[in-house]
């Protein structure tokens, strides 16, 4: 996939308003409608002559109902740790940087978002480590359940206010963790902007590529060493083929798959390589990050129809997760559906 220059935004509010403009651009809103009509004037308050009332204070803390019971949150969070990929990403959308979160030179954001990850702490590899956490100082934590069970949350809101949305432990709609989690730093505003932004933008691709969708046939894999996995849609999961992944949604035709999932609770089935031309019938071919070695290397997968077109793209926003990363992936279908239109 070809590389991307990287900004370097000179604060979050400005990266934030660049990233609604560019997706609203993308999506063809008519009228001319651009970032400045969907964030609004700030400061435009009403010049009435009379003495005004005095206002109450606003509240200092907000409560909201967590997987764990009621979480007493601050109003205005500022020092944020995001323990997991899909909070930090859903503060990015949202114009806040958190300032740690698990194992952050692994993390996967979009292209726009690639200069926060030296600035971010970490907490831990693939567990978080409380007194990591405790040591940042946050005024808030934010996680999935899959990262914050019930012992950690306890342990970490005897210090610090925490939350973890009510939501499944595993494969939850990636739109409503988006919503939990711009909900839970106070930003829900600014997410419904971003959404307005991508839907319009998601609108357009279904419409411009409709013929291309629905001519070919689009999979999704992982490779290792010894084996490889393929996606089996289920209608309800974040993966690529998936209605809230997004290519079912597009209208894209996908494979028949079939077949007992992972163990994990997701949306993959581990497949030995010996069933490779199962991918036959696949023009497009999706892989969760590069194709091993090994793999790539077999007879069985380079005379594979997709292989040959040169229609296999490797990307690491296969698994939507928030609506920046949803958007990077939109970005790659954009761009097989122009070479595929072009050789049609």
């Amino acid at each position: 996939m070809t590389s991307l220059a990287i900004p370097t935004p000179v604060d979050i509010d400005t990266e934030f308003a660049r990233i609604v403009d560019e997706l609203t651009r993308r999506g063809l809103l008519g009228g001319g409608l651009g970032a400045a009509a969907l964030l609004g004037l700030a400061g435009c308050g009403s010049s009435g002559s009379g003495s005004r009332q005095p206002s109450s204070p606003a509240p200092t803390t907000r409560t909201l109902q967590s997987a764990y019971g009621p979480a007493h949150l601050p109003a205005d969070p500022q020092r944020v740790v995001a323990v997991d990929n899909s909070p930090l990403a859903t503060c990015l959308d949202v114009g806040l940087t958190p300032i740690g979160t698990l194992s952050p030179a692994d993390t996967s954001l979009a292209p726009s978002y690639e200069w926060a990850i030296p600035t971010l702490k970490t907490i831990g590899t693939t567990q978080v480590d409380p007194e990591l956490v405790i040591a940042l100082e946050p005024d808030l934590v934010i996680g999935s359940r899959f990262y914050i069970d019930n012992a950690l949350y306890a342990k970490l809101s005897s210090v610090v206010p925490t939350y973890v949305p009510d939501l499944p432990r595993v494969a939850p709609p990636w739109q409503d963790v988006a919503d939990a989690f711009a909900n839970a730093v106070n930003r829900a505003d600014r997410l419904t902007r971003v959404k307005e932004a991508y839907t319009s933008r998601f609108t357009g691709l279904a419409t411009r590529y409709e013929e291309v969708f629905a001519k070919h046939t689009w999979e999704s894999i992982y490779t290792y060493d010894s084996g490889w996995g393929r996606e089996v849609p289920k209608g309800t999961g974040n993966g690529a083929l998936d209605d809230l992944g997004v290519l079912a949604a597009l209208g894209a035709k996908i494979p028949n798959a079939t077949g007992t999932v992972d163990s994990n609770g997701g949306n993959w089935k581990t497949e030995s390589l010996e069933n490779l031309d199962v991918l036959a019938d696949a023009d497009v071919i999706l892989c969760l990050r590069d194709i091993d070695p090994h793999v790539s290397r077999l007879a069985s997968w380079r005379n594979l129809p997709a292989v040959k077109a040169g229609h296999v793209y490797s990307s690491s926003y296969l698994i939507a997760n928030s609506y920046s990363i949803a958007s990077a992936f939109l970005d790659l279908v954009e761009t097989i559906c122009r070479a595929l239109e072009g050789q049609d």
